[in-house]
């Protein structure tokens, strides 16, 4: 179960657009040059919803080297877990993955040469690819 954010939620009037991993609410639209971490080389922004609520939410997964999430999306077992803690939903419950809205990579190979990256700007720039954006749905 996610940390509860109940102090910062009921401070903003209007809904989080997008949670975080950890279920860390986002007000501000998402845009993987700001929301995600250091190290992070790729991130889906997907939708998922309460197994027994149904309400449904847009969080962010998070991936590093060898892009696990892209590979996860492939084989059709990408998972969020618990939704974020929030008072509509009941605590210790399972999400189901719905869709993935937006996916963004960067460390791009064809900027490393002789193990030496050769352009950073290239390199880490965020690339969206929208092949890997597929609808499960409910």
């Amino acid at each position: 179960m996610h940390r509860s954010y109940d102090d910062i939620i009921s401070r903003i009037p209007e809904p989080p657009i997008w949670w975080q991993e950890g279920g860390i609410p986002r007000y501000d639209p998402f845009d993987p040059k700001s929301s995600t971490g250091v190290y992070t080389t790729e991130v889906a922004l997907a939708e998922i919803a309460c197994q027994v609520t149904d309400a449904r939410f847009l969080v962010t997964i998070e991936g590093g080297e060898d892009r696990p999430v892209a590979k996860a999306i492939r084989e059709g077992n990408l998972c969020y877990g618990d939704p974020p803690n929030v008072p509509t939903v009941p605590p210790h419950m399972t999400s189901e993955m719905l869709r993935v809205v937006q996916y963004w990579w960067r460390c791009h190979a064809e900027y490393v040469v002789d193990g030496r990256i050769v352009d950073w700007k290239g390199y880490d720039e965020w690339r969206r690819d929208p092949s890997l954006e597929i609808n499960w749905g409910k």
